[in-house]
């Protein structure tokens, strides 16, 4: 399960996909350099975004894949 304290890091290692879906989202860019370390919820909500929203989504589309 997915956790708003997740680190941004441990999130792109353990599952598979979730960079180009956090892309959609505005949230992370790996490939543009920009520094993505850090927990989740404070990743989405310097974008601005709900947190709770991008967690529940999160953790539909990747369940327990760690």
């Amino acid at each position: 399960m997915i956790k708003k304290t997740d680190f941004i890091e441990d999130l792109l290692a353990d599952y598979d996909g979730i960079n180009k879906h956090l892309m959609t989202k505005g949230v992370v860019c790996t490939q543009c350099g920009e520094p993505v370390w850090g927990t989740l919820e404070e990743v989405v909500k310097a974008k601005g975004l709900n947190v709770d929203d991008i967690l529940k989504e999160l953790n539909e589309l990747f369940p327990s894949q760690k």
